[in-house]
């Protein structure tokens, strides 16, 4: 009987000690405690998972190469037909001797004198019709 008695003492203090600190977590400063801990867990998990994040990216390396062009600040008008290839005049060697004053001052009509004839009346052409409204 005694032992019961004794169980029953042993019990009841207890359930008092944990039913005071059931009160301190139930409280106000409870309220609070849990709280702050909810908060430090979530802050923990959002900094846990921005390493997580920037250990999941690929990160790249390597070097961009350089391009061979480059884009200029220039307009270029592009024609379809080329430009002509330049002939290249042969000058004897008694007209490389004449002095310049001598020389005679309109060039001496060849082949290609015609065609640079034509280019001429068609940019003289051209002309003429921007000046003209």
């Amino acid at each position: 009987m005694m032992f019961h008695l004794y169980c029953r003492a042993r019990q009841v203090a207890t359930l008092s000690e944990q039913s005071m600190w059931h009160e301190r977590l139930t409280g106000t400063i409870g309220f609070v405690l849990q709280l702050c801990g909810w908060l430090l867990f979530a802050a923990g998990c959002f900094v846990l998972g921005g390493y997580a994040y920037q250990a999941c990216q690929e990160r790249r390396t390597e070097v961009p190469t350089s391009p061979d062009y480059y884009q200029t600040q220039e307009h270029f008008v592009f024609k379809k037909k080329p430009l002509p290839v330049p002939e290249e005049v042969s000058v004897d060697e008694e007209q490389e001797s004449r002095p310049a004053a001598e020389a005679p001052t309109e060039p001496v009509a060849e082949e290609g004198d015609s065609a640079n004839a034509e280019l001429k009346r068609r940019v003289k052409e051209a002309m003429a019709e921007l000046d003209s409204p």
